[in-house]
């Protein structure tokens, strides 16, 4: 006959056990044994360096298997399934995080109830679960397993929030990933003081490390805003720190160059911005932008006259506003074709002194002619200014129009010395030419012409 019955306790297997026949199958018995022993120690605490109720010994065959996840219901916290080892006195969990070089053990039980829980597991990281059947001389290991383990028993951390980064028309909002428990984060937006706005919502973006930068590109110039990053997941929603940042200023326009001379060019711009610190122009020599030259001026300021340049020649500018470290240049190449105007060389002669020249004797109340040559040895002059004096005093003022390189101009006027010069000898008669500004001279000496005369009664 067969022996089998469902024992409850050690006496009963033991009588069981002698009035057996020798036919009997001994793995039948054991199997009954085994049910009774696993039932009896299921509850017992683990101790896996110390005996169980009963110490077993020989192969554990066959060893656990089917291991399987069977439920990850969040927290930290993993219910593991599996087949038990045959021959066992205890089961426990050995996990190892990916990447670690070696498992660990984790809890376990005496005997084998066929499911075990890991309360000790990261979430967030992939961790890979096997199982270990041992008896007092032998043990024997399961599959593996490997998941990525979830926590939705508490919301995530709130992301580390970076200082704000800005180029031209964007706003980059970096940030630091400190969680590993996040399904998805969305990138907010809002004007101070008015409600937020989802610019964006996307999947976690890292695994507890690393920095990911969000952008704005929606931006308008000198524009004010206020950003966060909010993680979630099923248990909750963190928000990070808010993050405040302004948009770059945007860039002169409607650039010209007014008041052109021989060796300075005024450049104008309209100011588009109503936060900037300053301006800076730019300049340079030619079509090609290359050695160039930059000066700043202050906030408000639209036009900025450049002098010392080349005379009769092209330049090109551009201008940028300036606010802080932000520098945001006018769009394109630069606004080229401004030049300076041509150097005049004038220079000037008395011709003619009456009525009495030879003697230069001059009435002390009748009139006075005085006669004069202008020439221009330089390149152009668009007009010119002469001025008669006596005895330093103005008596006369005129402008004439330009003169082409190599012209002469001559010219006389009547004017009384009455007021201007007492009876006597030692007066002077001066006369000066001056181009007009914007043909500034570079050699002025030959701008004066004088006469020593006396007046007569």
């Amino acid at each position: 006959m067969r022996c089998f019955a469902p024992f409850r306790s050690f006496a009963l297997l033991a009588a069981v056990a002698a009035g057996c026949g020798a036919d009997d199958t001994a793995s039948d018995a054991t199997t009954a044994a085994d049910e009774l022993l696993d039932g009896d120690k299921a509850d017992m605490p683990f101790d896996p360096d110390g005996p169980g109720p009963r110490e077993r010994s020989g192969p554990i065959r066959p060893a656990p298997s089917r291991l399987r996840i069977s439920r990850n219901v969040g927290g930290e916290s993993v219910t593991l399934a599996f087949s038990c080892g045959r021959n066992a006195d205890a089961h426990r969990i050995e996990r190892r995080i990916d990447g670690a070089a070696s498992f660990t053990s984790g809890p376990g039980s005496s005997g084998c109830t066929g499911s075990l829980v890991d309360r000790g597991v990261t979430a967030g990281g992939r961790t890979c679960f096997r199982i270990v059947a041992s008896n007092s001389t032998d043990s024997a290991t399961s599959n593996t397993v490997c998941a990525t383990v979830d926590s939705y028993r508490r919301a995530p951390e709130a992301p580390n929030m970076l200082p704000a980064v800005l180029h031209e028309g964007d706003i980059g909002i970096p940030f630091e990933d400190r969680s590993r428990i996040e399904r998805g984060y969305r990138f907010e937006r809002r004007a101070p003081g008015a409600a937020w706005s989802v610019l964006r919502d996307r999947a976690a973006p890292h695994d507890g490390s690393g920095r990911v930068t969000e952008h704005d590109t929606s931006v308008g110039p000198s524009s004010a805003w206020e950003y966060r990053i909010v993680f979630y997941n099923e248990a909750g929603s963190t928000p990070s720190a808010v993050v405040s940042a302004r948009a770059y200023p945007a860039a002169p326009s409607a650039l010209q160059v007014v008041s052109p001379a021989s060796d300075a060019l005024t450049f104008r711009w309209n100011d588009p911005a109503p936060d900037e610190t300053g301006f800076r122009v730019r300049y340079w020599r030619g079509g090609l932008e290359g050695n160039t030259t930059e000066v700043n001026v202050g906030a408000n300021v639209t036009e900025k006259r450049v002098g010392g340049l080349a005379f009769g020649s092209s330049y090109c500018f551009k201008v940028a506003t300036v606010r802080g470290d932000a520098v945001v240049w006018s769009q394109g190449p630069g606004t080229c074709g401004a030049t300076t105007r041509p150097r005049a060389e004038l220079s000037v002669e008395i011709t003619g002194l009456s009525p009495n020249p030879a003697e230069l004797n001059l009435p002390e109340g009748g009139p006075t002619r005085v006669s004069w040559r202008v020439r221009n040895t330089g390149e152009a002059s668009r007009g010119h200014t002469t001025r008669i004096f006596v005895d330093g005093q103005l008596a006369h003022e005129t402008r004439q129009g330009g003169l082409s390189g190599g012209d002469s101009q001559s010219s006389s006027v009547v004017f009384s010395l009455i007021g201007l010069a007492g009876l006597g000898d030692g007066h002077v008669l001066t006369v000066t030419v001056d181009a007009d500004a914007e043909y500034a001279e570079q050699n002025e000496e030959d701008n004066v012409a004088r006469l020593m005369f006396r007046v007569v009664p």
